[in-house]
């Protein structure tokens, strides 16, 4: 019975939507769903059970205080998303403001929710989380006080194809104990700045995926690990594809590691040195946490940034 109702709660809720939309002759560039579960998992870090309208109505509570029932849905779904991923030239989006006051704050972003990261820092400034504001509230609140009487300039970058960003792993790969298709993580070692403009600060987090793994083997047949660097967030929280290039590839090699780049931007890791004798057992190879590499921007992509004093 449960099941049905919120059936159609959701069944009405879209319908309603979707007529709205059609009277004003637009729809938002994503559907409703996709939004609301993009925003979900921004501010709480999971997507929420429940029924279409009362998630719509529970984002829109949490990030402005008050419900905006004078407004079609249609209205109320672009304020949603241009609040808190779009932004403008002159009002970036929540998400923007929020890591650049974690930076400015931890010198870091981590890759929690909104309202955790909030808690954290109003934690560090005032002893104690304002959970009864809404987000926009707090904010703007932790705006006015790392920054006083200054207005924040954003501005936007071209960060071109080929770019170096410097990384540092999260965990030792192994080609003895890593699996195939294993999720890593690493993070930017330093800041990234394009025309002036912070885009990637450091400790912005990375992801990549095991592609295939080679044991070591008799007859000195060493190991291999094929590592695909998927993608870094950057500071307005897009998310920036990478690989790994001739650039990156010497990069990598000048410090002592044995790299080749292959297809798609897969990298092939091997020990360093030769093996020989016919009857050695090749080498593993191991890269280390905190290992430092180079990857490289797999296409140009425009970000958002903050403008940094010289």
């Amino acid at each position: 019975m449960k099941l049905k109702k919120v059936g159609v709660y959701t069944f009405l809720f879209i319908y309603l939507f979707v007529n709205f939309a059609i009277a004003e002759n637009t729809l938002p560039p994503k559907s409703l769903a996709k939004l609301i579960e993009k925003s979900e998992e921004l501010i709480f870090g999971v997507i929420r059970d429940g029924n279409l309208h009362e998630r719509f109505e529970n984002l829109e509570s949490s990030l402005f205080s008050k419900l905006n029932k004078d407004k079609s849905f249609i209205e109320r779904a672009k304020k949603i998303r241009k609040e808190l991923l779009d932004g403008d030239y002159m009002n970036p989006s929540l998400i923007l403001k929020v890591n650049f006051i974690e930076w400015s704050v931890f010198a870091t972003i981590t890759q929690t929710s909104i309202l955790d990261k909030l808690d954290r820092i109003e934690s560090s400034f005032s002893g104690k989380a304002f959970k009864d504001h809404s987000i926009k509230q707090r904010v703007n609140r932790m705006l006015n006080i790392i920054l006083p009487n200054e207005n924040i300039a954003f501005r936007t970058a071209i960060v071109p194809e080929g770019t170096l960003i410097e990384i540092n792993l999260l965990k030792t790969l192994h080609s003895r104990r890593t699996k195939k298709n294993e999720r890593f993580g690493f993070i930017v070692k330093s800041n990234l700045v394009i025309d002036n403009l912070l885009v990637i600060p450091a400790g912005s987090y990375g992801v990549g995926y095991v592609v295939k793994v080679k044991r070591a083997r008799w007859f000195g047949r060493r190991g291999k690990l094929y590592l695909n660097f998927k993608y870094i967030y950057s500071l307005d929280g897009s998310k920036v594809l990478l690989t790994i290039d001739k650039k990156a590839s010497t990069s990598n090699k000048k410090m002592g590691l044995s790299i080749t780049a292959s297809l798609l931007g897969v990298a092939a890791f091997g020990p360093v040195g030769l093996v020989g004798g016919f009857f050695i057992k090749g080498k593993d190879v191991s890269i280390s946490e905190n290992q430092t590499l180079y990857v490289s921007v797999g296409e140009p992509i425009s970000l958002r940034g903050i403008k940094i004093k010289k």
